[in-house]
């Protein structure tokens, strides 16, 4: 899901910087993983939240973050619906 979501928004014309495009070793802890979306969180001034976000500990806690930070934050549900009524869908 996260893939497909930053293709989406790729296709969009949102530039994409995901921690799940980063080259996680599968044998990292989750602190390290962590670590890493916050480095990545730092560099953006748009956080884009994918479904079931509240249910992710770590997008729960990316979430606080950036609205902590003052950056934007949009939901990738509303930027769905809104492509698809430019779209005419």
């Amino acid at each position: 899901e996260p893939q497909d979501a930053a293709e989406l928004l790729r296709s969009l014309g949102y530039p994409v910087l995901s921690p799940h495009e980063a080259g996680a070793n599968p044998n990292e802890s989750y602190e390290c993983c962590l670590r890493r979306a916050f480095h990545i969180l730092l560099q953006c001034q748009h956080v884009v939240m994918l479904p079931r976000w509240k249910g992710s500990k770590g997008a729960s806690i990316e979430y606080r973050v950036a609205e902590s930070l003052g950056m934007r934050i949009s939901f990738l549900v509303d930027i769905q619906k809104e492509a698809a009524g430019a779209a005419g869908f």
